[in-house]
């Protein structure tokens, strides 16, 4: 994905969009306990294959058995070698979406489906997704912290790159280089990777490497 992420980060970042877009009444991590324990026969231990197959069956992840049990082992699942399972808590842990600690949310408070009559609602994430530059740039101007990272790990120029909205791109780069801000260089490679629009790749590969000045 050219993001410099790790596989792990990659598979829960696609996971937890696809539910959001399936679900968005219920959290994954939620929806994954409930689902391991029904499957569970003691202490949410399961064996690898069985993991593997409740990804691929439930969540639609494609994963190896070699590769799920290296990704096992690095977020911290403890081993039981006498049943040959996994202790499947720290998986659970992984499908949170992240916390943060926002004194306020851009444009106000969490974005939520049944609440888009009132557009001030929206966040900027979602507004650079959808293509609403005006909400964007009142966000900008009103709140410093504009280009942090949302619940997905994703910043609001992923999106803007992503659904192809190529005036909300140029106005944030732009922000980016009259603000002083830093543009980390695999953040600036994932958003060009997945750019639908090659006006948006060619304005992310003109960009300097490190910072955008």
């Amino acid at each position: 994905m050219g993001s410099g992420a790790s596989s792990i980060e990659i598979y829960r970042r696609r996971a937890l969009i696809r539910h959001f877009n399936q679900d968005d009444s219920m959290l994954l991590t939620t929806k994954l306990q409930l689902a391991i324990e029904q499957l569970s026969i003691c202490n949410k231990y399961l064996t690898v294959p069985t993991i593997a197959h409740l990804l691929q069956s439930e969540f639609h992840i494609e994963v190896s058995i070699d590769e799920l049990k290296a990704a096992l082992i690095q977020i911290g699942s403890e081993y039981d070698s006498t049943t040959d399972t996994f202790n499947t808590t720290p998986l659970i842990a992984l499908g949170a979406p992240r916390e943060f600690q926002w004194t306020e949310y851009p444009t106000a408070k969490p974005f939520k489906r049944k609440e888009l009559s009132n557009e001030q609602e929206l966040t900027i994430w979602f507004a650079c997704k959808m293509g609403k530059i005006e909400l964007v740039k009142s966000t900008v101007q009103n709140n410093s912290r504009w280009h942090e990272r949302d619940g997905f790990d994703n910043i609001p120029l992923y999106y803007a790159c992503l659904c192809g909205h190529s005036d909300i791109v140029e106005f944030l780069l732009s922000t980016y280089k009259q603000q002083n801000i830093s543009l980390p260089e695999a953040e600036r490679l994932r958003c060009a990777t997945n750019a639908l629009s090659g006006d948006i790749k060619r304005m992310l590969q003109n960009m300097t490497s490190r910072h955008t000045k």
